[in-house]
């Protein structure tokens, strides 16, 4: 939409109306983001369990050579899937967070700036950083949490920790293809 078509969109919209809706568009999507964040820790502690298990009958000696190898390609194919679906889940992750943080800024313009609905609609399509310069507020703290600047985040440990399993279960794999060629 362009600006005219927002302004005659949102023209008759009135503060007492819009706020609550603007409130309903950040919980739902924080609600949405966090929801996203259960199911990469739901679906790591079972990745997790399933290769722990796979690596304790290998190295148990419950599995001949054969079996431990064709388990060990299947857990690093599922940890390349994993991946790509873990890549995907954050890109869906950052969007609902995106969306709410939009939302959180269109209600601190309206309260704090005196901007109508109208006129903070028009800041909706902004670069997020522009956004935030364009609404000067002291709670920002509630998006953007003061942080080392090289600290490690939850998401990077995950992604690492994808990484590091699937090269842990290739150099398994190869062990095993070379103990199953020599013996």
């Amino acid at each position: 939409m362009d600006e005219k078509e927002l302004k005659l969109k949102y023209a008759k919209a009135d503060k007492d109306s819009f706020l609550p809706y603007l409130g309903d568009i950040m919980k739902e999507n924080l609600a949405h983001a966090r929801h996203i964040e259960g199911e990469i820790y739901t679906f790591t502690s079972i990745f997790l369990a399933v290769t722990a298990a796979t690596l304790t009958l290998n190295f148990g000696g419950a599995a001949g050579k054969t079996v431990s190898l064709l388990m060990h390609a299947i857990i690093l194919a599922a940890g390349a899937m994993a991946y790509g679906l873990l890549k995907r889940w954050y890109t869906a992750f950052d969007r609902h967070m995106d969306f709410a943080e939009r939302a959180y800024y269109l209600q601190e313009a309206i309260i704090l700036e005196g901007k109508t609905p109208a006129e903070a609609m028009l800041l909706w399509n902004k670069p997020l950083k522009e956004l935030q310069e364009a609404v000067p507020t002291e709670a920002m703290f509630a998006f953007h949490h003061p942080r080392k600047p090289n600290a490690l985040r939850t998401r990077q440990m995950i992604m690492y920790f994808y990484i590091i399993v699937l090269v842990i279960m290739a150099i398994v794999m190869l062990i095993d293809l070379i103990t199953l060629a020599l013996g």
